[in-house]
């Protein structure tokens, strides 16, 4: 059985510096930056929005929860993840 994918929903983009990174998507390519607050105690994530598209960056020295079991460390070969609408 195949799966027919409609969209790509996001991309996860690990960088060394989120705030510095999100700052040159916005001003070299004109990416809204979003800033969404998870709650008290969680870390904020940070997104690029274009149109209806968006990518989220992660902070590449994260090493907890789910990305690290993930394989998800600097200098790890999974530096990118895509999640897509089907």
């Amino acid at each position: 059985m195949s799966v027919k994918v409609n969209a790509l929903d996001h991309l996860v983009i690990n960088v060394a510096d989120v705030a510095r990174s999100a700052e040159w998507y916005r001003r070299i390519l004109g990416m809204e930056i979003k800033v969404f607050d998870p709650g008290p105690g969680k870390t904020p994530r940070t997104s690029l929005l274009f149109g209806s598209q968006k990518i989220n960056m992660r902070a590449a020295r994260c090493r907890q929860g789910r990305h690290a079991a993930l394989g998800l460390l600097p200098g790890s070969r999974r530096q990118l993840d895509r999640d897509f609408v089907v």
